[in-house]
C-alpha cells in the first residue's frame, strides 16, 4: 500500500490538551484488497510516535476495514 497525497494533521484542543491525527489516502491494488477481504483481521498496527508502533486489537476496527473491502469488491 502506498499513499497517494501529503498527509497534513488535523489538529483539535480539547480541555487544555492539543490533538493531532493524520489521514492518509493510499492506492489499494486488487491483490491487497484480497488480502484484505479473506479472513478477518486480527490485529491492526499504526504508528505511535512515542514508541515505535502500537497494536489495535479492537474487533470493531478488524471488522470496520473487512466489511469496507467487501463494499469495495462489491461495486
Amino acid at each position: 500500500m502506498t499513499t497517494s497525497t501529503v498527509s497534513s494533521p488535523n489538529s483539535y484542543v480539547s480541555q487544555g490538551v492539543v490533538y493531532s491525527n493524520f489521514t492518509f489516502e493510499t492506492i489499494l491494488d486488487k491483490e491487497t484488497i484480497a488480502k484484505l477481504a479473506a479472513p478477518m483481521l486480527v490485529l491492526i498496527r499504526v504508528p505511535d510516535l512515542k514508541s515505535g508502533e502500537r497494536d489495535r486489537v479492537d474487533k470493531k476496527y478488524c471488522k470496520a476495514v473487512n466489511d469496507g473491502v467487501k463494499y469495495i469488491i462489491a461495486n
